[in-house]
């Protein structure tokens, strides 16, 4: 499921569900990671999910931003969450939701991997956890000039927030009013 909205004052936004072929994972050229307790969740249907995010506001309106969820087939009582860390520079060539003048590049750099995992725990923590298994943050994209650490927090404190919904149940109106409830 792909769904494309536009949001209030002139915000958008992009949001991809099990829908693995249609972007691009990053390659890992390291990885910074973190176990936390898991929880006693019901399974998690989302497997794939990534937002693409564009807030027109100062220099800090771009990030694209997805995980990969690999539920644990043993007893394990954590949640691994790991970042693939990418920084290569390589431009992104498809359609994005960034300023025209902005050139995007593919990737999750370093810049904002920490900041990425550092959202992820404090996100998992308010939320009271996930089920065991492993979180992968390995689809990535920001924008030359018009990234940073704050949007890719936001960006994934949503994505979490959003894999824990019936996304695939929902109608787009109601996924988009919720997105819009979270900025």
């Amino acid at each position: 499921m792909i769904v494309s909205m536009k949001l209030k004052n002139y915000k958008k936004c992009r949001l991809w569900v099990n829908e693995r072929d249609e972007l691009l994972v990053t390659k890992a050229e390291s990885i910074e990671n973190k176990d936390i307790p898991s929880c006693a969740k019901k399974p998690i249907d989302i497997k794939q999910i990534a937002l693409e995010l564009s807030l027109p506001k100062n220099h800090s309106n771009y990030a694209l931003i997805g995980f990969e969820y690999n539920p644990s087939n043993t007893n394990q009582s954590t949640t691994n969450i790991a970042v693939f860390i990418n920084n290569e520079q390589l431009y992104y060539q498809s359609e994005t939701l960034s300023d025209s003048h902005d050139k995007v590049l593919i990737g999750i750099s370093e810049e904002y991997g920490q900041s990425i995992l550092k959202s992820a725990v404090e996100t998992l923590n308010d939320i009271g956890g996930f089920p065991s298994g492993e979180i992968n943050f390995n689809v990535g994209a920001h924008a030359e000039c018009g990234s940073s650490n704050a949007i890719f927090s936001q960006a994934t404190r949503m994505i979490l927030k959003l894999s824990q919904l019936d996304l695939i149940n929902m109608t787009e109106l109601e996924i988009q009013n919720k997105i819009e409830s979270m900025l």
